[in-house]
């Protein structure tokens, strides 16, 4: 009897909370109904209904804003689900526990949970499930700053709403992506995503997701400085937010227009939407958003002149992302207070919080990075070719199986049928030609289809060798063509050096100090472009080169250096070669000269320059230095164009040299690389063509193992 009146019990519950369910999203989810629905069943209760209605509770919950009640409903309904073993509402309650640590900035929390989802297949979680799970793994990471690794996990995610046709999903994808682009600070890319998704939802018919990729397009815009557009696609998001109701959506949304009417000028506006921001994300309790809007406070008070209050507000920022160590937001405070500092004119702490900015702008968008994502986004496309490859392949084996079939039918069908009378066999005869001759004509056109586009990449590669070729002849016009107003600059700034040292304090001579330096770099920095725009052109010249020759030139043209370090040169005499003696002697100076620079100013430079034949009618020099060695894992990377391991305080320099070296011996038909174990000393190897007739020149005072020290050199 106690057992039947259970049963009964549980099965109204069940019929109340339906009914309940049904009331709330028939109208408007509301807490304190679900909370009445929840108060029917015992604590204990593991039954599925049970579990559902605390979940929707902690859905509920969010969607009002209360994340820390939403926490407490999604853990109980979690231990609920765990102890009745169901692994439904596991993976959701760990969902749903991941999407809130994610919106308190609680990262590793939401990597956390939401893996687990994925990396526990008991839960036996659907397809569609597991591409949500990738997609917000994407987010997570993304906005802790790590792009590459967020890319990743969006592709993952994009590959299986793809195959299942999910096409709002897809249009989610794009909209995140579009979310990570202006993190890696290109909005142009960013823009393109997002146009992506409306196209989506456009075709769909689906209005109430548009709102996140309006808003992702405003600050695309507010990142390119269209300040007008910005405005325009903020303010329609904002009006979608309003009648949506969601606190968060509305609160970003103020936050976002309040930073853009602050470029445009209207202060006092930007003020009162900040503020409204301030307050929903407090109650809210989004961490992330809310040093945000406490950096944007700073921006705003510093634009109104307002020295306390900007710096009491970006106090408060930089502290709270130091706090959540996320890297992004961090940068993006670094470059607020930076520019305040410079509108107050305090250049020296402008400039402090500038090179923090930069330091973790490299960070986050280094050259690794960037390529690792392209190579993403490059092998996705490949991938979705290479399925329409093979689909087009098992479209053509279906058509020929079934063309075999029905041969085969014919022919059996003739074979039976071989005493009906002749016509009849003629008859079945030129059906089958006609069906040869239809199969025959649709492989001629897919054929043909295959060679059309086959001559279309060819030329598509002709229009990018010549694009290349434009670039090059780009970078050697530009390069030269800043010459002329950086000299001005120069010039100007020796004049007030000359003339009004004594009218200047000590940090006006500082910053002079500082225009002077940046253009000697700069003047290097261009200089090196154009030799690296020079040198991508294929040499035309194949004469006989005499190394000894070559490297007696350079040796006297680094003689200063050599003294000064009191460098040691052991030379051993070199065989001739063929090709460009310019070019040639251009490497040499690189990289005797970068043997040298190279050495601890404890240590004197001790330089081996020696040679040998090599296979294939090549020969290999090597140039060895007891210098600072690089690390094996920077050795592939030196040869990238403006690629430094070490910074101007360290050892000056723009790192293009070794890029230009890499080309002059590359456009000779050599290669060079290096060899070092990461401590004292590195050997620079590379090979040239050999001469066919090898001259010796001992006329030139270089014997077997002389020695160039600061006394021969002087």
């Amino acid at each position: 009897m106690a057992f039947l009146l259970s049963y009964k019990k549980s099965i109204l519950l069940t019929a109340f909370y339906m009914i309940g369910i049904q009331f709330l999203y028939g109208f408007e989810p509301k807490t304190d109904s679900l909370q009445c629905i929840a108060q029917q069943y015992n604590d204990g209760d593991t039954s599925r209904a049970h579990i559902q209605v605390i979940a929707d509770l902690g859905d509920a919950f969010f969607d009002e804003g209360d994340l820390s009640s939403a926490l407490v409903a999604f853990g109980q309904a979690l231990e609920l689900a765990e102890e009745a073993a169901n692994a439904k509402y596991i993976a959701y309650c760990h969902l749903g526990i991941g999407e809130i640590c994610f919106y308190q900035a609680d990262y590793g929390c939401a990597e956390g949970n939401i893996a687990f989802v994925l990396n526990n297949h008991h839960l036996n979680i659907t397809a569609k499930d597991s591409a949500y799970a990738f997609w917000k793994l994407g987010d997570i990471t993304a906005y802790s700053g790590h792009l590459g690794k967020g890319s990743t996990y969006y592709l993952e995610a994009l590959k299986v709403y793809e195959k299942l046709a999910d096409s709002i999903g897809i249009a989610f994808i794009y909209t995140s992506m579009g979310n990570l682009r202006l993190k890696q600070d290109a909005p142009h890319e960013a823009l393109e995503e997002f146009e992506e998704a409306i196209g989506i939802y456009e075709v769909l018919g689906v209005e109430k997701y548009l709102p996140n990729c309006l808003s992702g397009i405003g600050d695309a815009y507010k990142a390119i400085g269209e300040w007008e557009k910005a405005v325009f696609y903020m303010e329609k998001t904002l009006a979608y937010d309003l009648e949506e109701g969601n606190i968060y959506n509305i609160s970003y949304s103020y936050h976002a227009l309040g930073s853009v009417l602050i470029e445009q000028g209207e202060l006092d506006r930007a003020e009162e939407l900040l503020f409204k921001s301030l307050e929903m994300l407090k109650d809210f309790g989004d961490q992330e958003e809310l040093v945000g809007a406490y950096g944007t406070l700073g921006t705003l008070f510093s634009r109104k002149n307002n020295y306390k209050k900007a710096f009491d507000y970006f106090s408060i920022a930089i502290s709270k992302a130091e706090t959540l160590n996320i890297m992004p937001l961090t940068k993006k405070v670094h470059k607020q207070i930076a520019d305040a500092h410079l509108l107050f004119g305090e250049y020296k702490e402008a400039y402090q919080n500038k090179e923090k900015y930069y330091e973790i702008k490299e960070a986050l968008v280094n050259e690794k990075i960037e390529k690792n994502i392209a190579e993403l986004y490059a092998t996705h496309e490949l991938e979705k070719k290479e399925q329409a490859l093979d689909l087009l392949t098992k479209e053509r084996e279906i058509e020929r199986l079934k063309n075999e079939k029905e041969l085969n039918i014919l022919n059996k069908w003739l074979l039976s049928m071989g005493v009906l009378a002749f016509g009849i066999f003629v008859f079945g005869g030129l059906l089958l030609f006609k069906k040869q001759v239809d199969y025959n004509r649709v492989l001629t056109d897919k054929n043909n289809h295959i060679e059309e586009q086959n001559h279309n990449l060819i030329d598509i590669n002709g229009r990018l060798e010549q694009a290349n070729k434009d670039l090059e002849q780009f970078a050697y016009i530009s390069s030269h063509d800043l010459k002329t107003p950086l000299q001005n600059i120069g010039n100007y700034a020796g004049l007030l050096r000359q003339r009004y040292t004594k009218l200047l304090d000590k940090d006006a001579i500082t910053f002079l100090g500082f225009i002077t330096d940046g253009i000697d770099q700069m003047n290097a920095l261009l200089d090196n472009i154009l030799s690296y725009s020079v040198v991508t052109k294929p040499s035309s010249k194949k004469e006989l080169v005499d190394l000894d020759e070559i490297v007696g030139k350079v040796l006297h043209n680094l003689r200063p250096m050599i003294a000064e370090r009191q460098a040691q040169i052991d030379f051993h005499p070199l065989s001739s070669v063929e090709g460009d003696p310019i070019q040639i002697m251009q490497v040499f100076q690189n990289l005797i000269g970068n043997a040298i620079k190279f050495v601890p100013a404890d240590r004197k430079p001790m330089i081996r320059i020696y040679g040998e034949v090599a296979e294939n009618n090549m020969y290999k020099i090597a140039i060895t230095d007891n210098g600072v060695g690089i690390k094996p894992e920077y050795q592939s990377k030196i040869f990238e164009i403006f690629k430094r391991l070490h910074t101007d305080t360290e050892f000056k320099g723009t790192g293009i040299g070794l890029s230009i070296c890499k080309k002059i011996i590359n456009r000779h038909g050599g290669e060079i690389w290096i060899a070092s174990d990461g401590g004292t000393g590195t050997t620079f190897y590379f090979t040239l063509l050999k001469a066919k007739l090898t001259i010796l020149n001992p006329s030139n005072g270089l014997d077997e193992k002389s020695v160039i020290n600061q006394a021969s050199c002087s």
